[in-house]
């Protein structure tokens, strides 16, 4: 896994390991994007952990927002191999409402990003924003970093395996060691 460097923030620890960005580093990264479109490109990436590109397409339909349990739902579309799936989005987040109210704008069909066409690398978009800004992070980071966080959480292997896309579980065996569950649970039987 490539080693990005963050500024201002420590994001390796000496073992090698990621540090995961947290919600105030997402929220201070996502303040230096003007554009709206690119700050809602930004969030989906945070929230989903979903490449990039494979929000290139999404239309209208592919939102459901339950208003009565305050969830957003994204069905995403895999870039290259992987599974159809659903992903939770918390409305308690104010980067969250934004994309919801905006959805609500458009039509069933209308595509939602229609500025990122084939030309527009979506990464590339958002590296070179932060990069203006000093901030030398690639945005396919945070789909490591969504699953990451899913782990530290104690979100079992089989839900990341399913909300990340992916057919097997070798894919994400690689976030089990963040999951403190399965330390403590291998530490109550020595």
């Amino acid at each position: 896994m490539p080693k990005y460097k963050r500024k201002e923030l420590k994001e390796f620890r000496e073992d090698g390991v990621i540090t995961p960005l947290e919600y105030a580093e997402f929220h201070k990264l996502w303040s230096l994007i003007r554009e709206n479109e690119y700050r809602m490109l930004f969030t989906l990436v945070y929230f989903t952990g979903s490449r990039p590109v494979e929000l290139r397409n999404l239309r209208v339909e592919d939102f459901k927002i339950d208003e009565s349990k305050k969830i957003m739902f994204v069905r995403l579309h895999p870039a290259k191999k992987g599974i159809i799936r659903m992903f939770p989005l918390p409305l308690r987040y104010p980067e969250v409402k934004e994309i919801a109210s905006y959805i609500k704008h458009f039509d069933v069909g209308t595509v939602v990003f229609p500025n990122f066409s084939m030309k527009k690398n979506p990464s590339d978009i958002l590296y070179y924003h932060w990069k203006k800004h000093g901030v030398n992070i690639r945005p396919y980071y945070l789909r490591h970093n969504r699953f990451s966080l899913l782990a530290m959480m104690g979100v079992e292997s089989t839900v990341i395996r399913i909300l990340k896309g992916a057919k097997s579980l070798n894919s994400v065996t690689y976030y089990e060691h963040l999951n403190p569950r399965k330390v403590e649970e291998v530490a109550s039987l020595l």
